[in-house]
């Protein structure tokens, strides 16, 4: 698994320096934490064997960012926040299709609510201990802190998952690819002039869910992503929707968006896969059942059915007239 490690390690370790480069509050606090998601995704994938990998990426990003003493605190706790809602999610027999209502609430509440505080906790006392962040300013760091790796879990897990499902649409026709393509495009037009230039950030609410309709996990979670990425871009650059707003009800906006956008659209996208998979259902019964009942009308003519006569039909003389 030394490959697998490295992979794990290097693709974690990259998308920690895209996080990064949305640091707003504090010291490189990012509203959005990709590697969260990512180490989640591995450990679902790969599990616990992955987990060097994990810690040797969070050590690397730490690296120039607190004193030594810090980034060992900071490795542990991001390993043990990934391990933390790794172990939930299988806790509930979690589904990586997300195509089951407690798939999504599963994911929302236990790993991205829950398994995070581990990480924000601990990284906003390493800097408090170390000098970077004055006590009064623990709060809004770790509330900015606990969302931005929560939305990592929220985002990048599911997109990153649903990936794996692309193959699913390599028998649909061509233009649900068109579709889907239009959808993506969208998503990124409407976001960014209803934060770029209007302040009308949940415009994309209708795409999203026409995404999740359409199109269940794998159309709503890379439209998800597109909508926050373009979002986050105009809130740390404090323009559009944003401008006039100081750093902390940037983040706040941003944020209450974030959580809006994901819970609205994972637990839709999920309840549509729900419902079609119940209608497959009916249809796969309906269908054997009507083969029974054909086979029982064949056998029937073939074999009728010799009805017995009763005693008194036994017993009346024949006529003889």
């Amino acid at each position: 698994m030394g490959l697998a490690n490295l992979a794990v390690a290097a693709v974690c370790y990259g998308s920690g320096q895209l996080g990064l480069l949305a640091g707003e509050i504090g010291e490189n606090v990012s509203p959005l934490w990709p590697p969260t998601g990512v180490a989640l995704v591995a450990l679902l994938l790969y599990g616990i064997r992955v987990l060097p990998g994990i810690a040797a990426a969070a050590f690397l990003t730490d690296l120039p960012l607190v004193p030594l003493g810090g980034v060992v605190m900071d490795t542990g706790a991001a390993a043990a926040t990934a391990l933390a809602g790794y172990l939930l999610l299988r806790r509930v027999g979690f589904r990586l299709q997300i195509d089951r209502l407690r798939d999504a609430l599963a994911l929302v509440f236990l790993a991205a609510f829950g398994s995070t505080l581990i990480s924000s906790l601990v990284g906003c006392g390493v800097r408090v201990y170390v000098g970077q962040l004055e006590p009064r300013e623990f709060l809004q760091v770790w509330s900015v802190w606990w969302t931005g790796d929560a939305m990592g879990i929220l985002l990048v897990t599911p997109f990153l998952l649903a990936v794996r499902q692309y193959w699913r649409l390599r028998h649909i026709q061509w233009y649900r690819y068109a579709e889907l393509g239009l959808l993506l495009v969208a998503s990124f037009g409407v976001a960014w002039v209803g934060t770029h230039v209007m302040d009308a950030i949940f415009l994309t609410f209708p795409i999203i869910g026409w995404a999740a309709l359409r199109f269940q996990l794998v159309g709503v979670a890379p439209c998800a992503l597109i909508v926050s990425v373009t979002t986050a871009d105009a809130a740390v650059g404090a323009v559009g929707a944003f401008a006039g707003e100081d750093v902390l009800m940037r983040m706040v906006s941003l944020q209450m968006f974030n959580m809006t956008l994901v819970l609205g659209s994972l637990l839709f996208a999920a309840i549509i896969s729900q419902r079609d998979r119940a209608r497959d259902e009916i249809e796969r019964t309906c269908s054997r059942l009507g083969e029974v009942i054909h086979h029982l009308e064949v056998s029937e003519e073939e074999h009728p059915v010799r009805v017995k006569p009763t005693g008194e039909e036994r017993q009346r003389p024949s006529d003889t007239s």
